[in-house]
This record gives structure tokens, sequence and C-alpha cells, in this order.
């Protein structure tokens, strides 16, 4: 009987270790610090006041390879986001669209679309139909309309078709190129995969899509609105 509880102590003990060396892997940078100084606060715990038999260096031992693992992975994030460069199209986008990204997350995410440049007439969205790309406008301008009618300009800074291109809807206004523009556009459906998998850029984009959409509906409403009172004057006139 007291094997079989000693057994099952160590086995706990070593699944519970695993899971947080598990959890450092896959989580994002502050976890992994934060993990990683969990353990090396119980690996010292475990060496000045030991526990009961063996179970002590085991403690320390886990403890020591999770701060090693926490410590390689955290300087390699560290490394990758000092060795990401970016153009000046590139700063931009980061600016607004993934503000609070770290550097590494934001030009892996940049790199799941590509920079191209637009002609007048080019249509970017088309009402009713679904929405193949998600687009960054850098420099020009594009008009929106919705059932024929002009509501609204986009100009640079803004972006094109982000709550129909990451939620699979339909589009509900046709964009155009009004003037030359260059702009970074990715693939729709790859995108959502990609903003699901990643937290970090899932949270930021999240958060600056939210505020980005709730400009861009009021530009349009008010649009809407003086249209409406336009063409009111005009038919009482």
């Amino acid at each position: 009987m007291l094997s079989t509880v000693v057994s099952i102590h160590a086995l706990t003990l070593h699944v519970g270790f695993a899971l947080l060396l598990a959890a450092m892997i896959v989580g994002n940078a502050r976890a992994r610090w934060l993990i990683a100084l969990a353990a090396g606060v119980l690996g010292v715990h475990a060496f000045y006041w030991p526990l009961a038999g063996h179970n002590s260096w085991v403690v320390i031992g886990w403890a020591g390879l999770i701060l090693l693992g926490g410590t390689v992975l955290g300087l390699a994030t560290l490394t990758r986001n000092g060795t990401a460069r970016f153009s000046a199209e590139d700063n931009a986008m980061r600016a607004s669209l993934l503000s609070g990204v770290s550097a590494a997350a934001a030009r892996h995410f940049i790199d799941r679309g590509y920079w191209i440049s637009g002609e007048p007439g080019e249509a970017l969205t088309r009402e009713g139909h679904e929405t193949a790309h998600l687009v960054y406008l850098f420099s020009g301008d594009a008009t929106v309309t919705v059932s024929g009618r002009n509501v609204a300009t986009c100009h640079a800074g803004d972006l094109i078709g982000e709550a129909s291109a990451l939620t699979g809807e339909l589009a509900t206004a046709t964009v155009v190129l009004a003037t030359p523009a260059r702009f970074w556009c990715a693939e729709a459906g790859p995108l959502r995969a990609y903003i699901t998998a990643n937290e970090e850029v899932r949270s930021a984009i999240g958060r600056n899509f939210s505020h980005a959409l709730h400009l861009k509906l009021l530009k349009t409403t008010r649009a809407l609105a003086v249209a409406t009172a336009t063409a009111t004057e005009t038919a009482q006139a």
C-alpha cells in the first residue's frame, strides 16, 4: 500500500512538472518567463528546504530543466525581435494594425501577405460577394459604395474588408481604388486560421480591428446621414 502511494506521488510530481514544461513551450513570451521564474523559485526552495526522500532532487532536476528551457526560448525570442527588419510600409502597418505585437510576431504576420501596387478602378471588395483578401491601404484613396451610392472614402492607414474577411461573411460594400495606391493584402481564409492559432497576434488584432471598425462605422453613418439629408432637400426643392 505504501509503495503504491509513493508511486502515485512520484507519478503526479513528474506529470505536474511535465505539464509546466509543455505550457512553457506552447505559451507566449510572458508566460514562458513566468513559468521559468516559478521553476527557479521551486528549485531553490527544494534545495534549501528539501522534501522527504529523493523527491527534492527530482524537483531540482525538473526546475533546472524548465528554467533552462525558458531561458533558451526567451533568448531566442529576443534574438528574433532584434533581427526583425521592417520597411517604411511595414512600420506604418505595425503602428496601426499590429500595435502591441512583438517585432518577431509582427514580421511573421506581415509575411503572410504581400505588398502590391494598384491602379484606379481596381475593386478590392464587391458588395454581396465573398471577401477574398484583407487589405491595409498604405497610400492612395478608395471609394466605398453601398447599393451604388457613395458612402465613404478610404485613405492611407485604413483597413478594407476586415469585418467580412475574418468572419467569412459576404462583403457589405464595394470598395474601388480612386487613385494609384500601394497596399498590403492577405488571403482571408489562411489569415483567419493563422490569427486563430496565434494568441499574441489575435488579441492585438482583435483590439485594433474593433477600433478601426468603430471609426469606419462612424464615418459611414455620418456620410449616409449627409447623403440622405441632401437627397431629401433635393426632392423637396
